[in-house]
């Protein structure tokens, strides 16, 4: 998989599948934006992963199951979001847009 250009979130990596899947995604070439809620360390940690693989790499502090908080995460990360995984938490009743009003 090339993913050269392409710019990634993905929520709750700051360890677990979440780290893994970010790391997966910078080897393929993406840059790559993580949240976090707690574990800044651990984030830290992941970015440093992905950097090491050439890409550049953000941990974003965000309650995943606070829809505002993952909207905010997504503005923060990049203008367009081309890949997003949503590895952590849960939101019902809400829908998640990133370009003022698009569904995401």
């Amino acid at each position: 998989m090339n993913l050269k250009g392409k710019r990634a979130l993905v929520t709750g990596a700051s360890r677990g599948i979440g780290a893994a899947i970010a790391k997966a995604l910078a080897a393929a070439g993406a840059d790559v934006a993580i949240t976090y809620e707690k574990s800044a360390e651990e984030a830290a940690s992941v970015v440093k992963a992905i950097e090491a693989e050439g890409r550049r790499g953000v941990a974003i502090q965000a309650d995943s199951a606070n829809a505002s908080a993952v909207q905010a995460s997504v503005q923060k990360t990049v203008e367009v979001v081309f890949l997003a995984s949503a590895n952590a938490g849960y939101v019902t009743g809400t829908t998640l847009t990133v370009d003022g009003g698009a569904n995401a």
